[in-house]
């Protein structure tokens, strides 16, 4: 099996929506089937075929809107998978060993990211903070190429080269590496943090003041966080690193 059909092999798995408490000992014990009228006799269990559907299941079923989605391998038997069906259905307690929790990999569709036009094609990876999720858009990974000239944004215009199954998993894993060092320093205002900026203002400080200031701690630390994410991110150049660090205002010491 090639890297590319690894990477692959983890984007069309089956997927089971749950809450966060009940990935927890799913993963302890296993999916264990339950009784459904539609099979008398059996205890069954489901696995969504996209993960897009899984995440809605998920979000469902946990209170804070988000829960969690476990991966089932494809290798589990079935007892139903019908092509056109949206669902695949399993008999009795599917193992902790063929299961493992969704954390890093999405597939994004238009929409998902308003803002961005394209994002599903463009956007490599991100952090959420709301989920405190770092993943890898393998959809802006498996249909990406590489140009005669990189610097050229007329893209259209150069033959595209398609990238090999290494250099793939290497662009993966940076993306991945770079979003995960985001999550490892976020959340960017933690109460220490806090206590001890509030501690450096005056006592009669106004409203206004208070916001200015922590306007400033958010500002600073939005580009501390881009610094180290950037000095984190593995495959990437000094030069690289601080042109991409220049779009956030920051520059080397020494730079003119």
């Amino acid at each position: 099996m090639t890297a590319f059909d690894q990477a692959w092999s983890i984007a069309k798995m089956p997927y089971h929506g749950t809450s966060k408490a009940r990935a927890k000992l799913i993963m302890e014990q296993g999916l264990r089937g339950q009784k459904h009228p539609a099979f008398p006799g059996k205890r069954v269990s489901f696995g969504a075929k996209t993960l897009d559907l899984a995440r809605e299941y998920a979000e469902m079923k946990d209170k804070d809107g988000v829960g969690a989605v476990i991966h089932i391998a494809d290798d589990v038997p079935t007892l139903m998978n019908k092509p056109k069906a949206s669902a695949i259905v399993y008999e009795g307690t599917i193992p902790p060993e063929k299961l493992s929790i969704v954390k890093d990999f999405r597939f994004l569709n238009s929409g998902d990211m308003p803002n961005i036009p394209y994002a599903q094609y463009l956007v490599g990876g991100g952090y959420d903070p709301k989920t405190d999720e770092a993943f890898v858009n393998l959809r802006s990974h498996v249909s990406d190429f590489k140009m005669e000239d990189p610097e050229s944004t007329f893209y259209y215009t150069k033959p595209r080269i398609f990238r090999d199954d290494q250099d793939l998993i290497d662009r993966i894993v940076r993306d991945l590496s770079h979003e995960m060092a985001h999550q490892a320093m976020s959340p960017p205002h933690s109460q220490d943090l806090w206590d001890a900026v509030r501690q450096k203002l005056p006592n009669d400080s106004t409203v206004e003041e208070r916001k200015m200031a922590q306007d400033k701690v958010d500002s600073d630390w939005e580009r501390f966080q881009e610094y180290g994410a950037w000095s984190a991110t593995p495959g990437i150049d000094e030069d690289e690193k601080w042109r991409k660090l220049a779009l956030y205002g920051i520059y080397p010491k020494n730079a003119a």
